[in-house]
């Protein structure tokens, strides 16, 4: 299995806002991706089940925060 993992910049104050960044992971590959606070973050698994662990800073997850982009 494995993902194409995204992000995208949507702080409107950005130089680089609308700008995105993307990478394929997999167990082959073995690659990182750190996304700034300010960036959209989304998925695709390419397979049923994909591990996937997240490295974050002090923030918590707050699910009442999580949302979707058209």
């Amino acid at each position: 299995g494995g993902m194409f993992d995204a992000a995208v910049d949507q702080c409107k104050k950005s130089k680089t806002v609308g700008y995105w960044m993307g990478e394929i992971h997999s167990g082959e590959n073995n690659r990182q991706f750190r996304i700034p606070m300010s960036f959209a973050h989304g998925f695709v698994m390419f397979s049923k089940t994909v591990d996937f662990l997240y490295k974050t800073t002090d923030h918590y997850y707050a699910p009442k925060h999580e949302c979707c982009i058209i």
